[in-house]
């Protein structure tokens, strides 16, 4: 008789962060939470890490069925509240958005959770807070990124969501309602964009459709923004940006794209292509991550298990590129850890 081994197959119930491919993770103190904690992200279900050891402390689902992946996370350290979006289920042919076991929710909803209990506090519909149409049939909305940055008065959640057959920006600042942007420049179908924010009143956006990175004025508080300036990357090797970054300690944007190369740009009345750093790696970089303890750029390189690190004053790499990885997505980074959130069973691994 041969060797047996029972497997977890269960991704509804893991039981280590071993057994937990992640969609999104973010690192925050929350003083009802006790602290730092990694909160993460996959599908409706929201997760609590032990930001030193990388260990599941619990984990529970933030809503039914209608909340589908890959879902975006951001906290709210003015109210210490996790807010959690993602995407509603694709139903061919039905369109209803009525309640119950048989109805289809084809809204964008934004969860604030408890950190301390992982629990639902309040359920917002974007899609009417948003005035956008309700979803077509057969067609899937939901939200591609979603920070908390900003200060003062332009302190809030910024994001990108798709609505059909466009994405676009979206804020909800200063307790205004939300607002959002809308572009002819839009991108089109589920296309995994970032934002990035210049510390200041500056907004990039990685807007692959175009091949641009697109400046936004965050203090404009209209219900459209107007595009600012652009820059077009595929003149530059067919370049499309995906990743999106301001380094503070040179101030220019850093735009990772689908041949494994970072562009540094500059602005100043007008973008500047500076240099283009090669990381040597045929794969899209999703995104690039401003590491503030050591002054590093991350580059995650999804479908090619690879991490590139990257001098932000050179936009040269710094060593040889970080393997071993198993579809790493995303950086996170306290004062003596760096942690990389996965996609692959391994939902969190040191950095190393």
């Amino acid at each position: 008789m041969g060797c047996q081994k029972l497997l977890n197959l269960n991704a509804a119930t893991p039981t280590s962060t071993t057994e937990m491919p992640l969609d999104n993770g973010i690192m925050v103190n929350s003083p009802s939470a006790g602290g730092i904690w990694i909160f993460a992200v996959r599908g409706p279900y929201v997760f609590k890490i032990n930001p030193t050891t990388g260990v599941l402390n619990s984990f529970a689902k933030v809503s039914d069925h209608e909340l589908d992946g890959p879902t975006c996370i951001a906290f709210n350290p003015n109210i210490d509240r996790l807010l959690i979006a993602g995407w509603n289920k694709k139903f061919p042919g039905i369109t209803d958005n009525e309640a119950g076991p048989y109805g289809f929710n084809t809204y964008i909803d934004l969860f604030t959770v408890d950190p301390s209990t992982l629990l639902v506090d309040v359920v917002l519909n974007m899609t009417t807070n948003l005035g956008l149409p309700v979803g077509q049939t057969g067609t899937q909305t939901g939200v591609v990124s979603m920070k908390w940055m900003g200060t003062g008065a332009l302190e809030g959640l910024w994001g990108i969501f798709r609505a059909d057959n466009y994405s676009a920006l979206f804020r909800y600042v200063g307790g205004t309602v939300f607002t959002r942007k809308y572009s002819d420049k839009a991108c089109f179908g589920n296309i995994l964009n970032d934002i990035a924010w210049d510390g200041i009143t500056n907004l990039y956006w990685a807007n692959s459709q175009t091949q641009e990175i697109s400046l936004e004025d965050m203090s404009e508080n209209v219900a459209n923004w107007n595009e600012v300036d652009f820059y077009n990357l595929w003149p530059s090797g067919s370049s499309i940006p995906f990743g999106v970054e301001v380094a503070p300690s040179t101030g220019d944007i850093y735009a990772g794209t689908q041949l494994g190369t970072v562009k540094r740009l500059s602005y100043a009345a007008g973008f500047s292509l500076i240099s283009t750093c090669n990381t040597g790696v045929a794969g899209t970089i999703y995104k690039v991550r401003y590491n503030p303890y050591d002054g590093m750029l991350y580059c995650p390189i999804y479908g090619q298990d690879a991490i590139a690190v990257i001098n932000p004053g050179t936009n040269a790499l710094v060593g040889a590129v970080h393997t071993g990885y198993d579809s790493p997505w995303d950086m996170l980074f306290s004062a003596t850890k760096t942690w990389v959130v996965q996609g692959g069973n391994l939902g969190i691994k040191e950095f190393v």
